[in-house]
């Protein structure tokens, strides 16, 4: 599995963001793939009318539908053609367990996937209590980096804990950018890769995913 994180993007953003999705799918539709994007809120229903591949919001709010001014519902998301969600991104986490597990079960009520990101072990135990679909290690300070954390051998340790440790299914990001980044992290027992950059930002998108692809 591939998830691509479209983030804030200009170039994935508006008729960006369906352009850019419309590669996913013939990427997906050509390989096999099963190959997911992640999209800002104010995108997901012009998407959804054109693509039928999964969509995760980027974010969704611990809040029931209702006196809620500018929250992000699941109820919101579900009915703009939203499959999941992704929840404690690093680049908008939650501040507490309660409102993460309030958020995985408003996402559950909607029947969305929920995608939950943890930097270590300690959180990953904390947040599979509440039965995510998903779970994806991602250090921080790599995002976007130069190096994947699959690349940095003291880090495969770490990694099969996280594996042996939740129920979720687990994934992998922090600078995923090449084939070998996926074959390696698949290697270890990761089940799919979350990216963005490397992805959005690439000069020619299609090919790049279709690298990634061929990991598989």
């Amino acid at each position: 599995m591939i998830i691509l994180n479209f983030k804030t993007y200009p170039k994935a953003t508006g008729e960006g963001a369906v352009s850019l999705a419309s590669i996913c799918q013939e990427v997906a539709l050509e390989t096999g793939v099963k190959i997911a994007i992640a999209l800002q809120p104010t995108d997901i229903f012009r998407v959804a009318q054109q693509i039928k591949i999964p969509i995760f919001a980027q974010h969704c709010d611990p809040a029931s539908p209702g006196r809620h001014t500018g929250a992000v519902t699941a109820l919101a998301l579900k009915k703009a053609g939203a499959s999941g969600v992704f929840l404690n991104h690093s680049e908008h986490n939650f501040f507490s367990f309660a409102d993460l597990g309030f958020s995985i079960d408003l996402a559950k009520e909607q029947e969305l996937e929920t995608l939950v990101f943890v930097k270590d072990t300690k959180i990953a135990l904390k947040a599979d209590q509440f039965k995510p679909t998903y779970m994806a290690l991602e250090e921080p300070s790599l995002i976007s980096g130069g190096q994947a954390m699959v690349q940095l051998p003291e880090n495969h340790e770490l990694i099969r804990e996280f594996i042996g440790l939740i129920k979720a299914t687990p994934l992998i990001g922090a600078g995923i950018k090449t084939r070998e980044d996926v074959f390696n992290s698949l290697k270890l027992g990761i089940k799919g890769v979350v990216l963005s950059s490397g992805f959005v930002k690439a000069e020619n998108p299609k090919q790049v995913l279709q690298s990634l692809c061929s990991a598989f």
